[in-house]
């Protein structure tokens, strides 16, 4: 069963007026309840104009009642973010269960007890197994290290599967940034400002659009460090400005 606060797919079987009957795509079809309040921030007058039967909706668990295995959605309180992220939290737990099942064809034994044989010693040691499989790709001697417990044979075909279908995916980021000093020496300030060297794991470009406005791009394994890179050249900014009169200003 989900827990409350949780991020699920769900599936749109029954519409009523007050609400629409739902099954949970990734706990085997169990039934949940999505009430006309949480469809939408504002008062609705029909519901067909929201959802639909046979349509997926990322919502959140906002109320569980195990006495009575109740299960009610909400999809108004679910941000942009949050359906970013369970999107592909969502693609990433599909494609590793199908990796697992070629795992298994190769190994010639039963999807299931395959699954249920190495799924848990992949969630425990790297928190999902997906991420499991991409650390067996990656850095498969490490991974090997932590994934110790488990038989050799499927451990050498999990690594040769993840190997073969799981590679690498660079993602790119891209900020204006305008920045003005107001001092005799300004041009200076900020050629040094911009003067950032990125850390070894990330491609970064600043380019000149046309003063005071300036580009950045950059290009890392995950959205998480780039967001981390931009963070830090930012912070350089602000340090080698220091306390002169200047404007920083970022954007999209």
């Amino acid at each position: 069963m989900p827990k409350q606060g949780e991020l699920v797919i769900a599936t749109i079987k029954k519409i009523y007026p007050y609400g629409a009957f739902c099954t949970l795509d990734e706990y085997d079809g169990q039934e949940a309840f999505l009430h006309v309040s949480e469809i939408a921030p504002r008062w609705i007058k029909n519901i067909h104009e929201h959802v639909r039967e046979g349509q997926k909706v990322i919502a959140q668990v906002y109320r569980y009642l195990p006495d009575k295995n109740q299960i009610d959605l909400t999809i108004k309180r679910v941000s942009e973010s949050d359906k970013v992220w369970k999107r592909e939290q969502y693609r990433r737990s599909n494609r590793a269960r199908k990796l697992l099942e070629i795992a298994a064809k190769r190994l010639k034994k039963d999807k299931a007890k395959f699954s249920e044989e190495v799924a848990p010693a992949l969630e425990k040691a790297f928190g999902s197994v997906y991420e499991g499989l991409e650390a067996l790709s990656f850095e498969p001697e490490k991974a090997r290290a932590k994934l110790a417990g488990l038989n050799e044979k499927a451990l050498g075909a999990l690594e040769e599967i993840a190997k073969e279908n799981i590679k690498r995916q660079k993602v790119n980021i891209s900020k204006s940034i305008r920045l003005e000093c107001f001092e005799p020496d300004g041009v200076e300030r900020i050629r040094a400002a911009l003067a950032y060297s990125p850390s070894g794991k990330v491609n970064m470009g600043i380019k000149y659009t046309g003063a005071p406005l300036y580009k950045v791009d950059i290009e890392a394994d995950d959205y998480k460090a780039a967001e981390k890179e931009m963070a830090q050249l930012l912070e350089h900014i602000r340090k080698t400005m220091g306390k002169c009169k200047h404007k920083l200003e970022v954007s999209e």
